[in-house]
């Protein structure tokens, strides 16, 4: 891996906009504002000729919500807004077009619980889902894929990540995010001991039916998004802002040898 640059805490709270913020072709922008974690809205920022202007808005949603897009098969776009839910119930997730945020096109609670990411490859969208609800204590993640136009139906496919003991203690894995590249899933997992504090994150590599190749690199202290872009990708990590106050950091990861 290759550190790029290092941030000042106080900017790497700017890293945070990316993950309630969801670029989508055709010059538009998804952003969500949620305050105090039960109320929140989505609009819509689009770029018309040299300026941005606000489009499409629509209010009142609760738990903690957060926005993600795609593309779908007919190259048009998506938005993903998930509501979560802090009775321990899968989140509420709402697909719209870009064009009326006020009519969903699908609404369904069969995906998962606290919903960290899309992204689409084929006929399939893959997800990051942080949380499986345990009444017993916190658990690792999932990875998950629902068929394009399937969106209230629950995922064909699962992966569930395992907890990595280090020093003696558990670290469960929480996906941040997902990309598809190059016929294969990438999930963003932060590392997370029972005191929040975090350590190295980590991207794994699995196939398009979610089993995992095998491959995994290492990167920054509480990974919080990431982007593909010609062969690599771009990872933010906020650092150890959670616990020892680190500075943030972004890398680059080479996909042909996961280094």
């Amino acid at each position: 891996m290759k550190n790029l640059k290092k941030w000042r805490l106080g900017l790497c709270a700017i890293l945070a906009i990316v993950l309630w913020c969801g670029t989508a072709g055709a010059d538009i922008v998804y952003t969500v504002v949620a305050d105090g974690y039960s109320a929140g809205s989505i609009g819509t920022i689009v770029k018309k000729e040299a300026e941005f202007a606000v489009g499409a808005l629509n209010s009142g949603f609760g738990g903690d919500p957060w926005v993600y897009s795609f593309i779908d098969a007919d190259g048009k776009d998506k938005a993903v807004l998930r509501e979560f839910q802090y009775s321990g119930d899968n989140d509420s997730v709402f697909i719209y077009d870009p064009i009326d945020l006020n009519a969903p096109l699908a609404n369904t609670n069969k995906w998962g619980r606290n919903l960290h990411g899309v992204a689409r490859e084929g006929e399939y969208l893959y997800l990051a889902l942080q949380d499986v609800y345990s009444a017993t204590g916190d658990t690792s993640g999932q990875a998950a894929r629902i068929k394009i136009g399937d969106y209230d139906k629950a995922p064909d496919k699962i992966h569930a990540f395992s907890a990595e003991s280090i020093a003696g203690a558990d670290y469960f894995r929480k996906p941040a995010g997902v990309t598809a590249a190059n016929g294969k899933v990438y999930v963003l997992n932060q590392l997370r001991g029972v005191t929040y504090a975090p350590i190295e994150g980590e991207i794994a590599e699995l196939d398009l039916d979610l089993n995992p190749t095998g491959k995994t690199a290492r990167v920054g202290k509480n990974p919080i998004a990431m982007a593909f872009y010609d062969g690599k990708l771009y990872v933010a990590c906020a650092g150890g802002m959670l616990g020892s106050g680190e500075y943030g950091s972004v890398w680059e990861v080479s996909l042909s040898n996961m280094s």
